[in-house]
């Protein structure tokens, strides 16, 4: 089973580590964009522009590693590649409990510990990292990085391209919008706004970055 890793950073080495450590997938090769291409290796692999990678299509997998550098460039990366028909690969760590009855789509990330019990539903390009519980009956849209050790209860809904920090708590039954950013340890008690920035036990607005998005220093 060969897979092609869109990126070529500390994410994408990652993502390799787990890969090949615990799936029968075999990393052949790293892609990024043309004008990123300078190099032809990375991390002892080829390094291929974007405009190559249709050579593999139907041939190999791909998974897009991008980080959350930038929360809107990695969901449109995805969507090209989606459009363009690639068939992705998804990362379950065997040491995360994934319910039968949970459902999970394409380039996802489900790390060690993580817990998605009955009826969540975790949609396409969705990080959950380690000690993440994803409670019954939630919904993940697509594109969101979720933190170690984050807590999502029951019949919450969780926006596109939303970003939860490290040990944060989102109660049950709230809707946090599109494109909303938890600071680490904050606790949601209420639905919030789209594009806002919420700190804080209970958090509360503190900004919004409705024209870049979420933009987060690596």
């Amino acid at each position: 089973m060969k897979l092609i890793i869109f990126g070529a950073g500390d994410f994408a080495k990652l993502m390799r580590s787990y890969f090949e450590s615990y799936t029968k997938f075999r990393v052949i090769a790293y892609c990024v964009d043309d004008r990123y291409c300078s190099d032809s290796k990375f991390d002892g692999l080829e390094l291929i522009p974007r405009s190559k990678l249709v050579t593999y299509k139907n041939k190999v997998k791909v998974f897009v590693a991008m980080g959350y550098k930038s929360m809107r460039a990695r969901a449109d990366v995805y969507e090209a590649l989606r459009a363009d028909s690639y068939q992705f690969a998804s990362f379950i760590s065997p040491l995360a409990q994934v319910d039968a009855k949970a459902s999970i789509g394409g380039n996802v990330i489900i790390l060690h510990g993580a817990v998605i019990e009955p009826f969540a539903k975790i949609s396409s390009n969705t990080f959950i990292n380690s000690s993440v519980t994803i409670c019954h009956h939630c919904m993940i849209d697509k594109h969101c990085f979720i933190a170690a050790n984050s807590v999502v209860g029951g019949y919450t809904h969780i926006g596109e391209k939303s970003f939860l920090g490290f040990n944060s708590t989102i109660l049950q039954k709230l809707l946090v919008a599109e494109e909303t950013l938890v600071a680490a340890s904050s606790t949601i008690l209420n639905n919030t706004m789209p594009h806002g920035k919420y700190i804080g036990t209970p958090a509360i607005l503190a900004s919004e970055h409705s024209t870049l998005g979420i933009q987060i220093k690596e």
